[in-house]
């Protein structure tokens, strides 16, 4: 029997493995043809001579452009060679906890990251059963020795067995946890407080939809707290990256976290009457701050530093800081190190979806407004940084009369600024953008690369594909009006590419849709005969660089 279920979950492996690099044509190998590939003896005879690393690197080439799977077809040599690549990363359906289909046997000693998908088979032995005997998960993951990390997504509403939860958790060797979605949901017949021996964690990362109705749960919040409670996880964390609903800030605040070097809260603002920086004084490792929290009607803007701080921060090693409305006397911004390079202030959800009423009400029903700043506040609070070595910045305020001069004091300020990401909304009854004058104002960055600007042009309002849009420039051919508005854009781009230095490289404009609002790049080209600017619609991929903006919030929420 034990022979005859080996050989089936052999001929599963690749229906429950899933690794880049699982199908596609034949390749051609360091430089052989082919037609060399499929003679097994010479291409074996031809491996064999290669040191193992540039082996693995020639295995790794092959992963994303899927000839890895064609490759370990060729002979019984070198498929046992591509196992540790080709087995690296595994997928399992998680509704699927069964011999027949989990991940053969064979397989466990390559795998190091395990992808959880779907719906979870419900392995919780029954309150009443004690001779229930689940699918033994615990023991399976403990024998997979180079299992460092699992993923878990789609979870829906039944979240995570809490089987599967304390055996995942638990796993000796497990260093990153990421789950996409809800993590544990306490059955009401069965109410208890969870006890485990967590993994000795170095990234903790749970993400969830950003407008649920339903911010807070009870028993994520409790799970997190029992994994932040021990004593090895607050030596090993070096990410946190929850729900800000989720986060045990009295806890956080207790404990010394020697190794934290970035925190992601993202979500509702807490209730809390302490400043950041005495919750988070004792993380001196913290290199990336991210606090992307909205705001809930009728509270104060968002700070750090209480009116009386006096510094030194306690992050000497900070490099990013990302904060959603900022309040201006905010003492945070006078004692920032000169070890920052990444600087956020920003509105969430974005300002500009107030324009649209529908949007703007579905946000309300959060209790959420957007406070957002003018161009002299953030004049107020970029003149007190200084961080003359800042490499980005990302800015969102309203424009004043205070505009040319905030743009020409980033400009003295920031010299080094490789990328500039500005939202600016146009001062009411203001029509006009002052688009040469921004570029003359910028001007000074002559180490400027890439540069993102929300400009707010009357003329380029959301473009709506469903034939009406909510507001004056309704028509039922969206795609000439998105031509209408690229051209507008392709003007702009070419003005402000006119006024700055050489090293520019991509101007992009935000274009605004029903749901993605995608990031417009035109690619700048120096030449004899001046500068050019032509649309380049992959120009940001090929550079790493983000192509669309947040996503508009649904409407109606859910």
């Amino acid at each position: 029997m034990q022979r005859k279920r080996s050989k089936r979950r052999d001929h599963t492996a690749h229906t429950v493995v899933a690794s880049t690099g699982m199908s596609g044509p034949s390749i051609a190998l360091a430089g052989l043809p082919s037609s060399t590939v499929r003679k097994p003896g010479q291409a074996t005879r031809g491996l064999r001579r290669l040191d193992e690393d540039v082996l693995l690197q020639i295995f790794e080439e092959l992963r994303p452009e899927h000839g890895l799977r064609p490759l370990s077809l060729t002979c019984k040599w070198v498929r046992e060679s591509v196992k540790p690549v080709l087995f690296r990363s595994c997928r399992q359906d998680a509704l699927c906890l069964d011999w027949e289909l989990f991940v053969p046997r064979q397989l466990w000693p390559y795998i190091q990251n395990l992808l959880f998908h779907g719906i979870w088979a419900d392995i919780d032995p029954p309150h009443d059963n004690r001779r229930y005997d689940p699918f033994p998960l615990r023991q399976n993951l403990f024998e997979m020795s180079q299992l460092t990390t699992v993923r878990i997504v789609k979870t829906m509403e039944a979240g995570v067995p809490w089987t599967a939860l304390v055996a995942i958790l638990s796993l000796p060797q497990l260093r990153a946890f990421d789950i996409a979605g809800a993590l544990y949901r306490e059955r009401p017949e069965r109410p208890h407080v969870p006890t485990f021996t967590a993994a000795p964690l170095r990234n903790y990362k749970q993400v969830l939809t950003d407008y649920r109705l339903s911010r807070y749960s009870l028993p994520d919040s409790l799970v997190l707290c029992v994994v932040l409670n021990q004593s090895q996880i607050q030596e090993s964390l070096e990410s946190l990256e929850v729900p800000s609903e989720f986060a045990p800030l009295l806890l956080i605040a207790e404990c010394r976290w020697s190794r934290l070097k970035r925190v992601v809260l993202r979500g509702e603002n807490w209730e809390d009457d302490r400043p950041v920086v005495d919750l988070f004084i004792q993380m001196p490792a913290l290199q990336e701050l991210v606090l992307t929290l909205s705001h809930p009607q009728r509270s104060d803007l968002h700070r750090l530093c209480s009116p009386d701080w006096a510094g030194p921060l306690p992050w000497p090693e900070l490099k990013t800081l990302s904060l959603t409305y900022p309040d201006p006397s905010d003492p945070v911004y006078s004692w920032l190190p000169t070890t920052l390079r990444h600087l956020t202030l920003c509105c969430w959800p974005r300002h500009y979806n107030s324009e649209d009423p529908a949007i703007r009400s579905a946000v309300e029903t959060l209790g959420w407004d957007s406070p957002i700043q003018d161009s002299s506040a953030m004049l107020n609070i970029l003149r007190r940084c200084q961080c003359r070595q800042l490499e980005s910045l990302e800015i969102e305020f309203v424009g004043s009369e205070s505009d040319m001069e905030l743009f020409q004091l980033i400009s003295h300020v920031f010299p080094d600024l490789s990328s500039l990401t500005l939202f600016r909304y146009r001062p009411r009854p203001a029509v006009k953008v002052p688009v040469r004058e921004i570029g003359e104002s910028l001007r000074p960055l002559q180490r400027l690369r890439y540069l993102f600007l929300y400009l707010d042009f009357v003329e380029a309002p959301r473009l709506v594909y469903s034939g009406f849009r909510l507001g004056p420039f309704s028509t039922r051919h969206p795609e000439v009006e998105r031509a209408r508005i690229m051209r507008i854009f392709e003007r702009s781009a070419d003005s402000i590419a006119r006024s700055l230095g050489p090293s520019l490289s991509i101007i992009s404009f935000l274009l605004r849709g029903a749901s993605a609002n995608d990031w417009i790049a035109f690619r700048v080209r120096h030449a004899s005969d001046g500068c050019h600017v032509h649309l380049a619609p992959q120009a940001l991929e090929e550079h790493g660089l983000k192509s669309r903006d947040h996503p508009t919030p649904p409407v109606p929420l859910y």
